[in-house]
Parts: structure tokens; sequence; C-alpha cells
């Protein structure tokens, strides 16, 4: 028995070496596999004109981060995403559910433009027209941890109107697609053509209702133009603000 202890002894080193081999061997195979699929499978899939500067992939950890990603349309930027994190539960995937522990978006810019029947361009295939068919069946086991946005900038444009939109800050907290009943932590801080709206919101919903409690923050808002914006004849002229507390 000693002799086979000190004949293991003299082989850890071995065995050792060849285990980081494997280990790091079957790393960089699936960082070369999942960057083989966004590149050549995923990518040009996306719109002409899509330039994504570097992608950074741990496929053990399940992490993807993403920098300098935009989208051109005749030379117009219409969407900039400096950097995109995401951190995915990869035991969770073993038993069919998607959780995503971490979505980081951060100093982003996106450009919409509204059309005569009311739908919205961003420079992707069109959406906001027929909804599609809802399959009966039960929706797919996805949840998000947390969300983060920082820096986004949305350029919003309507015929001749135009109205710019910074998201300095949107933390939502834990979402699931299948719980009946959850309770969402909301927190925000735009600003609205330089006005500032801040909220710190818990959203309650239970099968198709929602409630919305906490608190809601506006500097003097232009009515006329919000009205305009959302493609109403004004009703109501002048500037309001609000300090609420909703229940």
């Amino acid at each position: 028995p000693m002799s086979k202890i000190a004949r293991l002894a003299d082989r850890l080193p071995l065995i050792l070496f060849v285990s980081v081999v494997v280990f790091f061997g079957l790393y960089l195979a699936g960082v070369a596999a999942m960057r083989y699929v966004v590149e050549s499978q995923l990518h040009p899939a996306l719109p002409k004109g899509t330039h994504i500067g570097e992608i950074h992939l741990n496929p053990f950890r399940g992490s993807i981060e993403v920098r300098r990603f935009y989208l051109r349309n005749d030379g117009v930027p219409r969407i900039r995403v400096d950097r995109l994190i995401g951190d995915v539960d990869m035991l969770q995937i073993f038993r069919g559910a998607l959780v995503v522990e971490r979505l980081e978006l951060q100093d982003a810019y996106v450009r919409v433009d509204r059309r005569k029947d009311g739908s919205f361009d961003l420079g992707l295939p069109e959406f906001g027209g027929e909804p599609a068919e809802q399959d009966e069946g039960p929706p797919p086991d996805l949840g998000l941890q947390a969300v983060r946005v920082e820096g986004l900038r949305i350029d919003y444009r309507d015929g001749d109107m135009q109205s710019r939109l910074l998201v300095k800050r949107l933390e939502v907290g834990e979402y699931s697609l299948r719980a009946q009943r959850q309770e969402i932590p909301i927190s925000f801080e735009i600003d609205w053509d330089n006005q500032t709206v801040s909220s710190a919101l818990s959203l309650t919903l239970e099968g198709q209702a929602w409630r919305a409690t906490g608190s809601l923050q506006t500097d003097l808002l232009d009515l006329e133009r919000a009205q305009r914006l959302a493609r109403l004849e004004p009703q109501v002229l002048g500037q309001f603000g609000i300090t609420a507390e909703l229940d």
C-alpha cells in the first residue's frame, strides 16, 4: 500500500498538469464555439450596417460582454451600445430554465422614428403592428434577477417633432415570466427634454392585473408638447409637476 501511495505521489504533478491542460482546453474550446456561433450565425443575421467591436465570453460562468455595438442605416446612427453585460445561471439551463442573473447596459443610443401608421422604426425589422398569435401553452421558464441601465439616450422623432430622453439610471429587480404573483422593485431617473423625472416603485403583478406603489417626482412638464408627442389634439395647456406618493 505504501508503494502505491508513493507511486501516486510521484504521478500527482503529472495528473495535476494534465487536469489543468484539459480544463483550459475545454474552456478555450467553449469560448471558440460560442464566438463562432456569434460571429458566423448571429452577426450575419443582423441588419446590414451592424458592427460589433469586441465580444468576451466565459461559458463556464455563463457570462458575455459586448463592447462597441452599433447599427447604421444609410450612414445614419440608429443604435449604439458601448457596453452590454449578461450573466446566466448555467445550472438552471440543465433544468430547462433561462435565468439571467445580471443584465447591464451602459452608455447607449437609440433613434426611434414613428411612422405615419403609428408603428416604430429603429432600423430593425418592423414592430408595433398586429400582435402575433399567442401560444396557449405555458410561457417559457425565463427569469431576470437584476437589470441596470446607465446613460441610455433615446432620440424620438415623429415628423417635424423631436424629443430627447436620457435614462440616467434604471434598476429593475427580480422578474419571472411564469410567476402568477410577484413584486418587482423599479427605480429610475430620467431627463425628458431637460426636465427630470424620478421614481422608486414596487410593481405588483398578479395575473393580468397590476398595481404600483412608491414615489414619483417630476420637474415642470409641458402639457401641450406631451399631448402632441402622443399624437393627441391638445386639450390642456400649460405646465405641471408631480410630487406624489403612489398607493
